[in-house]
């Protein structure tokens, strides 16, 4: 049998973090994927009146300012005929999924931007490139969640010298776990 370095506590700790961590990320991005499809809220558009864009100025000497964040206000018209909002707003980051939305908004001028609205009053932009944005982001936090989930079960720690190595740590998960080729 090889030598295999114990489970370090502090690697089971910093799976579980992990994957609580990441199980709350999956939520928020899945959410907001299905918000930005229109499979949950009311759907409808938002007559936009005006749109203001937040700048901070660029990391370069030879760029200028950057618009960071646009807050777009107007009136929220719900294709079922329920209650007009008159004094709607919808506010994204512009390194958010939603961003190529935003700059379509912001360049174009849009008078009206396809929107849903949840229960809550949240609102996002119904497009399929912000729904391919969270979806990208949600698979890619479950990736992380496998990972934190392999520390959690086998105590390992991605440092040197603090618990197993990750080819160690395979060892020590139970017979009943491991694949059948072996």
């Amino acid at each position: 049998m090889s030598d295999v370095a114990p489970p370090s506590p502090l690697g089971r700790v910093f799976g579980i973090v992990l994957v609580v961590l990441t199980v709350g990320g999956m939520c928020w991005t899945f959410f907001n994927a299905t918000m930005s499809s229109g499979y949950v809220g009311s759907h409808g558009k938002l007559a936009v009146s005006k749109c203001a864009a937040d700048y901070k100025e660029g990391k370069s000497a030879n760029v200028g300012p950057v618009a960071c964040q646009t807050t777009c206000h107007g009136t929220f018209r719900p294709s079922d005929g329920d209650v007009v909002d008159r004094s709607a707003q919808i506010t994204w980051s512009m390194n958010s999924a939603e961003s190529d939305a935003a700059k379509k908004v912001t360049t174009e001028h849009a008078d009206e931007i396809a929107v849903n609205r949840a229960d809550s009053g949240t609102r996002a932009i119904t497009n399929v490139e912000s729904v391919a944005n969270y979806l990208c982001g949600g698979f890619f936090l479950l990736l992380v969640f496998t990972y934190g989930f392999k520390c959690a079960l086998t105590g390992s720690f991605p440092k040197a010298g603090i618990g197993p190595s990750s080819k160690q740590a395979d060892q020590l998960i139970p017979k009943q776990l491991k694949s059948t080729e072996e």
